[in-house]
């Protein structure tokens, strides 16, 4: 997936995190921390939060392009949420990465803003769990 050229819908079920001054087709709901680790040790770290929890899965790993696909699925209906998540490198002193995250409902128009919470809780255990520059 290509998050420059990413159009978001006009539906409420999605959040968008993209790193700062990312630029792209759609404006982010938020930016993305930036992390004091190499572009491969954040996906390694976005791999381990996101499986931890419950009924989230991994569906495409991280193929050499910085890139991972889980699904998560609600705990009743057990309907599905999409999450695609891909680091770029940040220019500075030292490694430096941040993160792109697009969460989405893939039935329905409304989520609760489930899909905005999963988004904030992983970017806070990252930063718990790897720190901010």
């Amino acid at each position: 997936m290509d998050f420059k050229s990413l159009r978001l819908s006009r539906r409420p079920n999605q959040w968008l995190v993209l790193p700062p001054g990312f630029g792209g087709a759609s404006a982010p709901h938020a930016e993305s921390p930036v992390f004091s680790v190499a572009p491969r040790m954040l996906m390694q770290a976005v791999k381990q939060i996101a499986t931890a929890e419950p009924r989230t899965e991994l569906v495409h790993g991280d193929a050499g392009n910085g890139q991972a696909e889980f699904v998560a699925r609600s705990r009743i209906f057990r309907f599905p949420d999409r999450i695609t998540a891909a680091v770029f490198p940040v220019r500075g002193a030292g490694e430096r990465s941040a993160l792109a995250i697009w969460s989405r409902a893939v039935y329905g128009r409304r989520d609760f803003g489930v899909n905005r919470a999963r988004v904030e809780r992983w970017l806070r255990l990252l930063e718990e769990r790897l720190g901010r520059p």
